[in-house]
Formats: C-alpha cells, sequence, structure tokens
C-alpha cells in the first residue's frame, strides 16, 4: 500500500473532509510501518495546510514528506504537481496522474 484513496484531490471541496481522512490515513501507515505511505500522507496534509494558508503546517508536513521519501530510497513527487492526485486501486498499485504509478 503506497498511498490511500482519501477522495481528497486537488480541487476538493470544502477541506475539512480532508484532514481527518489524512490524519487516519498516517495512523494507519505508521502502525503498519508504511514510511513510503506516510510519506505521501505527510505531502498530502502539506497541500491541504497550504490551501488553508497554514504555511507553517505545510513546511512541516512538506518536510516530514521529504525526510520520509529520502530515508526509503524514493524520490520525491515532481515539484511542479499539487496536491494529492494518486490513490490505490485494491490491486495495491499506485496510480498517478501523468506518471508510470512507480515513485
Amino acid at each position: 500500500m503506497r498511498r490511500a484513496d482519501t477522495g481528497c484531490r486537488p480541487t476538493a471541496r470544502p477541506l475539512d473532509r480532508c484532514e481527518p481522512r489524512l490524519e487516519r490515513a498516517l495512523e494507519l501507515f505508521t502502525g503498519l510501518g508504511d514510511d513510503l505511505g506516510r510519506a505521501n500522507t505527510h505531502r498530502s496534509l502539506g497541500w491541504v495546510s497550504e490551501q488553508r494558508g497554514d504555511l507553517t503546517g505545510a513546511l512541516r508536513h512538506n518536510q516530514l514528506a521529504l525526510d520520509l521519501f529520502r530515508a526509503t530510497g524514493h524520490r520525491p513527487p515532481a515539484t511542479g504537481r499539487r496536491g494529492p492526485a494518486c490513490s490505490t486501486p485494491s490491486a495495491g498499485t499506485t496510480r498517478c496522474a501523468g506518471s508510470t504509478g512507480r515513485h
């Protein structure tokens, strides 16, 4: 499992639905020991924080995401991509708009 499909997309409104789902995903990924899942979730939480104007929270989540991506040996998604645009179908592969699905 790499990324939870929380229903939160760059166009998702209201954002108040996204944050609790992402926080729960973070708890689950932490319990599973899935650092890549945690990295992707922190990245998404960073986006939500940024959209709310919480730049300190956005920086914190994005730094945690970057640290986790590096620790797992994965490259972070391209810096030009905005928002949580990936999902994990039941088959367990990650699908991202404009990518091969591999991170």
